[in-house]
């Protein structure tokens, strides 16, 4: 693997980067409209929580309803009535997609998840995300993530008639949502900069920048658990400079946890503003870390120096948390990969004082 010459005036102005940030604030200015017909996203009808759904599904088996429903028989006749301004996309057993054009290369999309083949079948997912011209450029969220909350949520149908509403259920969300987030997002990418970004950030900046975010929206005393980098949108090759700080293509995830298991997530991108999602008790908990921890800066200057780095190699992600059994506290995990070889590595960087205490290639 070559490294990609980086161009940061280049990535900011890449419609396939832009669009993650333009995306995330349409999202958001497009909140306070979808609260006034559905004040939380349980008030759509019929809707739950992926656990619920599946809870609901596995009540209704051990009740013995076992009511066959031809569910592309049903979508079919359901598409043609309420998908007719849509281009049909992508399709096979369980996942169907459908685009709405905004502009030239820009589109809306809107998938269907059936999810028929995990045991307990009947269970219906809707997400809504965005696509530029480029398959790569795709954003996608979740029904609740449009109130600000990181999690899934599914229609559990049992009888033809179940299925009709929840479809339609499904269908009253997208015609209320789609018009102004098209005309939001289009509006957006064509701003020449998106405002609220961070820039160039470490983890000690983006960490600020989470606890001012975070402040009055919870009422949990919640401890800071951990980040990691991220993709948003484009290849600009590694998400995160030789000094620590992320690129044009990445944003900070921190996270935030409270002692019941719920907490908060908080993005903060190189670009656009910071976002704030809200979480339920995770199946994996999140464990506290302590806020004193080398920055990303040192973790990667600490790595970079030691004798065992390769010479030619490539950084690719960064998490801060746990990584037993390979060290007891907190640490940085660094991955890597060695340039023109098929050679990968990790490096594990102490958290609380910066010593790489193990590496493996």
């Amino acid at each position: 693997m070559t490294p990609i010459a980086y161009n940061e005036a280049a990535a900011r102005q890449d419609p396939a980067v832009r669009l993650s940030s333009a995306f995330i604030a349409a999202a958001s200015e497009v909140r306070p409209l979808l609260i006034g017909q559905y004040p939380h996203w349980r008030d759509i009808p019929r809707i739950m929580t992926h656990g619920e759904a599946f809870d609901s599904r596995m009540a209704a088996m051990s009740a013995g309803m076992k009511a066959r429903v031809d569910f592309k028989k049903v979508f079919a006749k359901f598409a043609k009535a309420r998908l007719a301004a849509f281009e049909p996309a992508y399709a096979n057993s369980e996942l169907f997609r459908y685009l709405k054009r905004v502009e030239e290369k820009l589109s809306l999309a809107v998938e269907w998840h059936h999810k028929s083949g995990i045991g307990i079948g009947k269970l219906l997912e809707l997400n809504i995300g965005a696509r530029w011209d480029d398959k790569a450029a795709v954003m996608r969220y979740s029904v609740p993530m449009f109130y600000g909350f990181a999690e899934s949520a599914d229609w559990a149908y049992n009888a033809k008639e179940d299925l009709e509403a929840c479809l339609d259920a499904g269908a009253d969300f997208v015609d209320l949502l789609l018009p102004p987030l098209g005309d939001m997002l289009a509006r957006n990418m064509a701003m020449p900069e998106i405002p609220g970004g961070a820039g160039a950030i470490t983890a000690c900046e983006a960490l600020e920048i989470a606890k001012r975010k975070i402040a009055g929206v919870s009422n949990l005393a919640l401890q800071f658990a951990g980040a990691e980098i991220r993709r948003t949108t484009g290849h600009w090759g590694q998400l995160i400079g030789a000094d620590g700080r992320i690129r044009a293509h990445a944003e900070w995830v921190m996270r935030f946890v409270a002692e019941s298991g719920d907490g908060v997530i908080v993005q903060a991108p190189y670009m656009g503003a910071p976002l704030v999602f809200q979480f339920p008790k995770s199946i994996s908990r999140f464990e506290p870390v302590v806020e004193v921890f080398v920055d990303s800066s040192e973790a990667l200057r600490n790595v970079t120096v030691d004798s065992r780095f390769p010479e030619n190699a490539v950084v690719t992600a960064l998490t801060l948390g746990y990584q037993r059994p390979y060290m007891p506290g907190a640490c940085w995990r660094v991955d890597f990969v060695v340039s023109n070889t098929t050679s990968r590595g990790l490096a594990w960087v102490g958290a609380a004082d910066g010593n790489v205490v193990y590496y493996g290639r």
